[in-house]
C-alpha cells in the first residue's frame, strides 16, 4: 500500500510571520504544489492531510475555503483522510469540520487495504493547550485493543518528546504538544506490537523519533519557505514488509 501524506499547507494566503517583506508560508501555492505531487506520484492508494489545510480568516471564509479544497481533491481516485489542525478549527466547529470531511466525528478510523488508519483530533482549551476531544482517549484504547490488523496513527499535534529549541515557530511555546501526551504514550506502549507508525504535523519541520519502540515521524509543511520559494515537501508511506516513511520534494 502506498500512502501520500502532506501537512500544513495553510491554503488561502501567503503568510509573513516575522517580517512583512518576507513570505514564511506560501499558502497560495498549494494547488500548484499539489498538482506537482500528482505528476510525481501517479499511483497511490491513500492520501492523508495532517492538518492546517487552510489559512484561517473568518468562519464563512474558512468554510468556503475548506469546501473548495475538498472539491479540488475529489479528482483523486484514492481515498482521502483529513486530520483537523489548529488553524482549521480556529473559526470552524468540529461539527462543521466533520460534515466537510464526511465523517461522524473529527476523530475516526478507517480500515483500508489491511491497515487500520487512526485519525486523532484535538481542540484548543484555554490555559490547557491542545486537548483530545471528549471520550477520545477511551475510544483510542478500544480501537487499538480490537484491531486485528496493523495500525498507523495520525495526529496534527505531536505527542512524542522531540526537541523544538531550534524551531522557527515553537522554540518558546510550551503548549505545542498534545496535553494528554503521557496518556497516549502509555497506550502506544500497551499496543506497541500493533502500531507500525505514528505521523505528526503542526511544527513545520521534519523529525524522527520513537515512542515505546514505535517509529514516529513529523512531516514538514509543504508550503514552508525555503530560500524564497515553498519547500514542496511531502511524505510517502510504504506498508510493504516493513512500514517505512520517506520525505520528498516536488
Amino acid at each position: 500500500m502506498k500512502i501520500v501524506v502532506f501537512s500544513d499547507p495553510h491554503r488561502g494566503k501567503d503568510i509573513s510571520v516575522f517580517k512583512p517583506e518576507r513570505i514564511d508560508i506560501w499558502g497560495n501555492e498549494f494547488s500548484s504544489l499539489f498538482n506537482k505531487i500528482l505528476k510525481k506520484e501517479k499511483d497511490f492508494d491513500l492520501l492523508v492531510c495532517l492538518g492546517d489545510l487552510i489559512a484561517d480568516k473568518s468562519s464563512s471564509e474558512d468554510f468556503k475555503s475548506y469546501a473548495e479544497v475538498i472539491s479540488f481533491l475529489k479528482k483523486i481516485k484514492a481515498e482521502c483522510l483529513f486530520v483537523v489542525g489548529n488553524h482549521d478549527c480556529k473559526n470552524l466547529s468540529h461539527s462543521d469540520l466533520s460534515k466537510l470531511i464526511n465523517r461522524k466525528r473529527t476523530y475516526y478510523s478507517a480500515d483500508i487495504m489491511g491497515v487500520k488508519h487512526i485519525v486523532l483530533s484535538a481542540n484548543w482549551v484555554d490555559k490547557k493547550g491542545y486537548t483530545l476531544l471528549e471520550d477520545e482517549l477511551g475510544w483510542l484504547d478500544e480501537e487499538l485493543k480490537n484491531s486485528n490488523v496493523p495500525c498507523i496513527i495520525y495526529s496534527h499535534y505531536p505527542f512524542d518528546n522531540q526537541n523544538l529549541k531550534k524551531s522557527k515557530y515553537f522554540s518558546k511555546e510550551i503548549d505545542v504538544f498534545l496535553r494528554e501526551r503521557d496518556d497516549v504514550q502509555r497506550l502506544v506502549g500497551k499496543y506497541s506490537t500493533k502500531i507500525k507508525l505514528i505521523v505528526f504535523g503542526h511544527v513545520h519541520q521534519y523529525n524522527k523519533s520513537k515512542i515505546k519502540g514505535v517509529s514516529t515521524f513529523t512531516v514538514p509543511s509543504m508550503t514552508e519557505d525555503n530560500g524564497g520559494k515553498p519547500s514542496g515537501e511531502y511524505a510517502v508511506i510504504d506498508t510493504g514488509k516493513e512500514f517505512s516513511l520517506n520525505i520528498y520534494r516536488v
